[in-house]
């Protein structure tokens, strides 16, 4: 049986991709990872992120507002669902 370990990561990077999901209210966006820090009480599965490329799911309308843009740099929350499934945390995404 698989385990489930909560997990936050914070990473900084440059957006190399913005591509519609199949729901039309999510975007995978593609970030170049420059920088990875731990989350206090969290395990940290994205430590070895940095220099790699990593797709992170994320609501549309939140990359809208954030205007994250391809060659735009960001910073944001990430938890990993599982191998290549990344998962935005909504109240910590912004463009740098």
């Amino acid at each position: 049986m698989v385990q489930i370990v909560e997990n936050w990561s914070d990473l900084t990077g440059v957006v190399q991709a913005v591509r519609a999901e199949a729901t039309g209210d999510r975007v995978t966006v593609t970030v170049g990872v420059d920088s990875a820090a731990p989350v206090e009480e969290f395990a940290h599965l994205l430590a070895d992120a940095v220099g790699t490329e990593i797709d992170v799911s994320m609501p549309a309308s939140l990359v809208a507002e954030q205007e994250v843009t391809v060659g735009g740099a960001i910073r944001f929350r990430v938890r990993r669902a599982s191998a290549g499934r990344n998962y935005v945390h909504k109240k910590f995404l912004e463009g740098l």
